[in-house]
């Protein structure tokens, strides 16, 4: 997977699976409620439902959708109304999305053994203890999880065939990180976890948590804050978007980037090869039109063995780079033209040879590129 392959997968995964929220309007972007945008978290939650006869169809003719991902998505009342036709029809159920339910929809859904993916956003429910009878189920997504039931009957240890677990709005990252039985699979016939997602608005990146090493094997592992997304994934490759919101001193995706490389830890211990960074701030009087900050680049002085660079947003501090044995820089469509300086100063990078930029959907232009 190149650099721009990589690009697009993290992005079309990150608008799956997140909303904008609004960012608090201070400095040091102190935790405050989150207040859904049209942006980047549960997107799917307010919809678009599935129709009556889209609903048949997927329990009539499951092949047409088996490369679909959550082809129903329905809230919670509806899915009690189908939940006959489902129940008579458990073999051909593989994927559901039930926004909102409670302990009865958990215990409905147990009884659906055939489904191998669910999501559960908006959950209401406390006990999902149910669940664990699902034993084909290799996609797990829940909001608001009782971290309680969890730990104390390591709920996770009787998912026997779970392979992706995405956890929303936790109220504790690090009690999280410590479920019993949140472990990597160590080889692919080993039971255990190939991807882990988790969503907490309180955790601030400033402060420093001892990523458990029993995770380091996961295929992919992203956490979401309030104004934040960081990830490492495939190929060695990594994400991090920052962003703040209008109100906001335009210094605070500069302090982000920083902390997140410099203080959280979670790169720590990660051989990053690619890294895509993403830094804006939307502007919700221009109809949530995206606005990017001078966001200083620096701290990726951080990465040891970083090659490959995908940016999107208006960056500085590329002098401080030169230790970083950079191969390709490439800014995205979004991205402002980088400066002539910024420019001069990749030019004088010991091993970097190409930097890019998207002038259109199909069009290039090479901004430097080093001649052997």
């Amino acid at each position: 997977m190149n650099v721009k392959q990589y690009f697009w997968y993290f992005n079309c995964h990150l608008m799956i699976l997140v909303l904008w929220p609004i960012i608090a309007r201070s400095e040091t972007y102190s935790a405050r409620p989150v207040i859904p945008q049209a942006m980047w978290t549960e997107a799917y939650r307010d919809g678009p439902y599935s129709s009556s006869s889209q609903i048949h169809d997927v329990v009539s003719h499951p092949s047409k959708y088996r490369f679909h991902t959550f082809p129903i998505r329905i809230p919670s009342p509806i899915f009690n109304d189908y939940y006959e036709l489902f129940r008579k029809n458990a073999a051909n159920v593989r994927s559901l999305m039930v926004l909102g339910a409670d302990n009865d929809d958990i215990q409905k859904l147990s009884t659906l053994h055939s489904l191998d993916s669910l999501a559960l956003p908006l959950c209401r429910a406390d006990n999902f203890g149910p669940l664990t009878e699902l034993k084909r189920l290799l996609d797990l997504r829940i909001a608001n999880p009782n971290l309680e039931q969890f730990r104390e009957d390591e709920l996770l240890r009787n998912f026997v065939s779970l392979r992706s677990l995405t956890l929303y709005h936790v109220v504790d990252l690090r009690a999280a990180l410590e479920l019993p039985g949140l472990e990597a699979a160590v080889s692919p016939r080993e039971r255990g976890l190939k991807s882990v997602v988790l969503e907490a608005a309180e955790w601030n990146p400033k402060t420093r948590i001892d990523w458990p090493e029993k995770l380091e094997l996961l295929r992919e592992l992203s956490v979401l804050g309030e104004r934040f997304r960081l990830s490492y994934g495939p190929g060695q490759g990594a994400g991090i978007i920052v962003g703040r919101h209008e109100g906001d001193a335009p210094v605070v995706c500069s302090i982000l980037l920083k902390d997140i490389v410099n203080r959280s830890g979670f790169y720590e211990r990660r051989k990053v090869i690619q890294l895509d960074v993403t830094s804006r701030h939307i502007v919700a009087d221009s109809q949530y039109a995206v606005v990017h900050d001078k966001t200083d680049i620096s701290p990726l002085q951080a990465f040891p063995n970083l090659r490959y660079l995908t940016l999107e947003g208006d960056f500085y501090g590329f002098e401080e780079l030169v230790a970083v044995p950079l191969e390709s820089v490439y800014f995205t469509e979004m991205s402002p033209p980088p400066s002539s300086r910024e420019v001069e100063a990749m030019s004088r990078h010991p091993t970097l040879r190409r930097v890019t930029k998207v002038i259109e959907s199909a069009t290039e232009r090479v901004l430097y590129e080093r001649l052997e």
